[in-house]
């Protein structure tokens, strides 16, 4: 019985601890954010100050930019990382009732904070939702010196966009307006986030944190019509663009894709990842990092 209390008291201990560590690691890197105020409100941003090239990275729907925490560990020493959370989720304020959340706005807000931050060339790196805004971008933002989609589609602007993410047509949590703790599990584990995991539990509470209209006002607005035709933008892309896609996305259309016609791609193919989800940069990280650090490599030699 003795052994048994010992047991006890050290396995308490230790949850303690991690318990602890956790929320010291969540604590800091919160404290490493700073803001700016944009036309549509406050706007949270991770910036690493680092020398060399700079990578605007845009999360994807319901999450934050914590989702590019290991792009951020690999590459901060160094590139640039500015890692952005959009209007409505993560630290970011949400949008006033007047605005509307659309991909072409959150391009808008994006080009806004690259402009107060004084970054004159940058590379875009987009995941999921963020890769269709990094192509919006494309249209207005003239410093951008090439686009990385990862787990993203280019979609058209109508009722054809569900065909870029098939897999998700009938997934109610996409739209809801506010999700519950079961929701949103159901909706990252989907995507493919280990949730269970602790280390992946942020996504639920991204999730869960991310304003309810802006699930259900983007999809509206691009089924609506309200942006460019991301299909025709690819054809004419003037720049290089990077795809990157999971083999077993279960969001993706990995076959749309593949057989869509790009006028800049780089090395002329997709680049799927073996057995990858939609959550390739978070658990296939490597296989990501490595791709994307080789792009970076070839436009240095260009």
């Amino acid at each position: 019985m003795r052994v048994v209390f010992y047991l006890l008291c050290f396995s308490i201990f230790i949850f303690s601890e991690l318990k602890t560590e956790v929320s010291k690691v969540k604590e800091s890197i919160i404290s490493k954010y700073q803001y700016i105020e944009t036309k549509v409100g406050r706007i949270a941003y991770l910036d690493t100050k680092s020398q060399g090239p700079a990578l605007v990275c845009i999360h994807g729907n319901s999450c934050s930019s914590k989702v590019f925490q290991k792009q951020v560990d690999r590459f901060r020493n160094d590139y640039r990382l500015i890692c952005i959370d959009l209007p409505g989720h993560g630290l970011s304020a949400n949008l006033e009732s007047k605005d509307i959340y659309t991909i072409p706005n959150y391009a808008r807000v994006i080009d806004e904070v690259v402009k107060q931050l004084e970054i004159d060339k940058f590379i875009v790196i987009g995941f999921s939702l963020g890769g269709n805004i990094a192509l919006q971008l494309t249209q207005i933002n003239s410093d951008i010196l090439s686009v990385i989609m990862i787990s993203s589609a280019p979609c058209h602007y109508s009722e054809r966009a569900l065909e870029a993410y098939p897999p998700h047509r009938e997934n109610f949590s996409a739209r809801a307006k506010q999700l519950s703790e079961d929701q949103a599990k159901r909706f990252m584990g989907g995507c493919g986030f280990r949730v269970e995991e602790s280390s992946c539990y942020f996504m639920v509470e991204d999730a869960k944190r991310a304003d309810g209209r802006s699930r259900v006002e983007m999809v509206h607005s691009v089924l609506n019509g309200d942006g460019k035709d991301e299909v025709d933008i690819i054809s004419n892309l003037r720049v290089p663009l990077v795809v990157i896609a999971g083999e077993d996305d279960p969001v993706l259309g990995i076959e749309y894709i593949q057989n869509l016609k790009y006028k800049n791609l780089w090395n002329d193919r997709i680049n799927i990842i073996p057995h990858g989800s939609h959550a390739i940069l978070f658990h296939h990280e490597e296989e990501v990092n490595n791709l994307i650090e080789n792009f970076i490599k070839s436009l240095v030699i260009q």
